[in-house]
C-alpha cells in the first residue's frame, strides 16, 4: 500500500507545480519517492501552431545522469536508431489517461533486455525496468511521465505501479491546468492580474468555500442573481438548494485535493438558471497558491464559470481544422458551445435529429470529451476569451 504522507507530499506538489513556473522538478521528485522510482521525467507539448505549450523536466536524481544523454543520442540516434523510451511513449498515447503502462505490456522482458539502448543506460546507470503514463486529456496535447527503476527491480513492485495509477488522473488535471495558467502567463505576466482580461467568470475560494477573488465576469454573472451568485457570507448559493449543496461538496472534496488529502482532480457542474435555457457551466480544479501571491499557505479551488449567452468569438473554424471536423461538424460544435441542446441542433442545421446526434457524438469522440462542459472547457482552451 501507498503511504499516506508519500501520497499527500506528490499531490500537494503536483497542484503547487499546475499554477507555478518552477516547480514541476519538485513535483516529479516527489512521485518518484512516492512509486520508489530511481528516476522521473516528464513532458508535455502542443502539436498544433494554436497550441503554444510546452513543458519538460525531471526529478532531481535525474542531474547525475545528464551527461547520459549526450552520449546516448551520440550513439544511437544519430545512426537512426529508433529508442526504446520513443516507442513506448507512442504506445502510451494509446492507453487511458492516468493508467499505468508496464514496458513488458508492450514488449517482453527478454526482447527488452536485448535492446542496445537498454543494455547501454543499463550498464551507465543500473536503470532498467520503466513504467509510463499518458497523462494527455486532450488530444493534440502529447504529455506523460515515465519512471526509470532500477536493475534490483526484475519486476516493478504492484505497489508501486498502484500508486503511480493513483497519481495519474491528478498529473493530467495538472498539465491541463498548467497550458491554461502557462498561456496566460505568456500574454499578462501574472494569473491574478488576468482574470479580468478573461471573459469567463472566476472565482478563488478558501478551503471553507468562501470566494476570496472574484474577476468581472464572475461578477457580473452573480449580480443577475439567476443562476448563481455570492450569499452574505461569501460563498456561492444557486436558485436550486440540491445544486448548491453539490458545489459546496465539490469545492470541500476539491480544497482537500489542494491540501494533499483527497482524491478528486475536478468536478463538472450544470446549473439551471431561470432567465435562460442554457445552463451556467462549472469546472472546480484543485488551488494552491505556490507562488505566495494571495497568501501563505493558501488552498482552496478555482471555479471556471461558463455563461453559454456571453460566450463570443470562439474560433470554431480553427478549433475544427484542429480536431479534424467536418463542415457540417464545425456547425453543430459552434451550436453546441452555444448551449444548444442536440434537438435544437438538429433544428438549426435542418438536418434530422438522430443526424445531429451523429454529429454532437463524433465532435465528441474527436476532442476527447464525454460531457457538454468537457468540450465547452477544450474549445475555451483552444481559443481563450481574452478581452
Amino acid at each position: 500500500m501507498i503511504s499516506i504522507d508519500r501520497f499527500s507530499n506528490a499531490l500537494s506538489s503536483i497542484y503547487d507545480a499546475a499554477y507555478s513556473t518552477n516547480r514541476w522538478s519538485d513535483a516529479m521528485e516527489a512521485c518518484r519517492r512516492a512509486t520508489a522510482a530511481k528516476h522521473v521525467v516528464h513532458y508535455a507539448y502542443g502539436e498544433y501552431d494554436e497550441i503554444r505549450f510546452s513543458t519538460r523536466g525531471g526529478s532531481p536524481s535525474l542531474k547525475s545522469i545528464e551527461w547520459l544523454f549526450e552520449e546516448y543520442n551520440r550513439r544511437f540516434r544519430e545512426k537512426g536508431v529508433t529508442g526504446y523510451d520513443d516507442v513506448g511513449a507512442a504506445y502510451m498515447r494509446t492507453s487511458s489517461v492516468g493508467s499505468p503502462v508496464l514496458d513488458t505490456d508492450i514488449w517482453d522482458l527478454e526482447w527488452i533486455e536485448g535492446r542496445p539502448e537498454v543494455v547501454f543506460v543499463r550498464g551507465q546507470t543500473g536503470i532498467f525496468r520503466r513504467l509510463y503514463l499518458n497523462t494527455s486529456v486532450d488530444p493534440l496535447i502529447n504529455a506523460g511521465v515515465q519512471f526509470y527503476y532500477d536493475e534490483a527491480h526484475s519486476e516493478i513492485p504492484r505497489e508501486d505501479v498502484v500508486a503511480a495509477g493513483i497519481l495519474g488522473p491528478h498529473l493530467a488535471k495538472a498539465f491541463d491546468i498548467a497550458r491554461w495558467a502557462q498561456n496566460l502567463r505568456a500574454k499578462y505576466d501574472a494569473v491574478l492580474g488576468a482574470l479580468n482580461k478573461i471573459d469567463l467568470g472566476i472565482c478563488v475560494t478558501d478551503r471553507f468555500g468562501r470566494v476570496a477573488v472574484c474577476n468581472t465576469a464572475a461578477k457580473d454573472i452573480c449580480a443577475e442573481k439567476d443562476g448563481i451568485w455570492r450569499d452574505l457570507r461569501g460563498n456561492l448559493v444557486t436558485i436550486d438548494p440540491e445544486k448548491t449543496a453539490a458545489i459546496s461538496q465539490a469545492v470541500q472534496n476539491i480544497a482537500q485535493t489542494s491540501e494533499g488529502k483527497g482524491g478528486a482532480s475536478a468536478v463538472e457542474l450544470s446549473i439551471p438558471r431561470r432567465g435562460s435555457d442554457h445552463p451556467l457551466l462549472l469546472i472546480v480544479s484543485p488551488l494552491r497558491d505556490a507562488d505566495v501571491e494571495l497568501e501563505r499557505g493558501f488552498f482552496g479551488s478555482l471555479i471556471t464559470i461558463i455563461d453559454a449567452d456571453r460566450i463570443s468569438d470562439l474560433r470554431i473554424d480553427l478549433f475544427g481544422d484542429a480536431y479534424g471536423f467536418t463542415p457540417m461538424e464545425k456547425k453543430a460544435a459552434s451550436l453546441l458551445v452555444s448551449g444548444l441542446t442536440t434537438p435544437e441542433i438538429g433544428e438549426a442545421l435542418g438536418v434530422a435529429a438522430s443526424t445531429a446526434t451523429s454529429h454532437v457524438k463524433s465532435v465528441m469522440k474527436k476532442t476527447l470529451s464525454d460531457n457538454r462542459v468537457k468540450f465547452t472547457w477544450r474549445a475555451l482552451q483552444f481559443t481563450p476569451p481574452i478581452l
